[in-house]
């Protein structure tokens, strides 16, 4: 599968940022609630408008009380939604005072859940986003640089050849050469990852921040 090398660094960076996870947690924009088991906390609370979610519901307009959870986690979902300040905001009101808001959204990446993909957010965008909708102490960490971005756009590149392929006999060998290929490139891929040290260009942000107290 083409995510494999992204989900393996979305992966590394939360597991480094899992401390600020605790109590009851609210998955925003969950999905199937992959990012579930790196996480330690007291309750776990998946919202989203797919069938696998625990409660399904527009991420727009949370079916929660004001003040109700220690942790909320947006990964991988505010490109998708048409009113990300809407999202924060309301992620703002659910949050306990100090509470800890734990977000990843893409920087450079190609276009996927077509059509509901909507935003690439920077890092002054990021921040620029939080501090309006009231949460301070943002820290925001970039996945990687052109290496590891170069890495994920072949992955997907790939893929989509592979993709294209199917449809003969002959095609459908080299999309097997193709697979290999990327197989034995993996490994290359991760030690890029591990030793990119430029930091403009990444495919990916995390950023962590907590509802202002004031």
């Amino acid at each position: 599968m083409p995510w494999w090398f992204t989900d393996r660094v979305i992966c590394q960076c939360l597991r480094s940022v899992s401390d600020s996870v605790q109590g009851d947690v609210l998955d925003v924009g969950c999905g199937d609630m992959h990012y579930k088991p790196l996480f330690k906390f007291r309750t776990y609370t998946g919202v989203d408008q797919c069938p696998g979610a625990d409660v399904q519901a527009d991420i727009r307009n949370l079916p929660f009380d004001s003040d109700r959870f220690d942790t909320a986690l947006c990964i991988q979902a505010l490109e998708h939604v048409d009113d990300p300040h809407r999202v924060l905001a309301e992620v703002h009101r659910v949050l306990k005072k100090g509470g800890r808001f734990i977000l990843t959204v893409p920087f450079i990446v190609r276009l996927h859940s077509v059509p509901h993909d909507y935003w690439r957010f920077s890092e002054h965008g990021i921040r620029y986003l939080m501090n309006r909708n009231g949460f301070r102490d943002v820290k925001i960490l970039p996945m990687g640089g052109f290496l590891t971005t170069q890495c994920v756009l072949w992955s997907f590149q790939i893929w989509e050849w592979r993709q294209k392929l199917q449809g003969s006999k002959s095609g459908r060998l080299l999309a097997k050469v193709l697979a290999l290929m990327n197989w034995i490139a993996s490994p290359l891929m991760w030690w890029l990852h591990q030793h990119d040290k430029e930091r403009l260009t990444p495919f990916n942000y995390l950023a962590v921040a907590e509802k202002d107290c004031g």
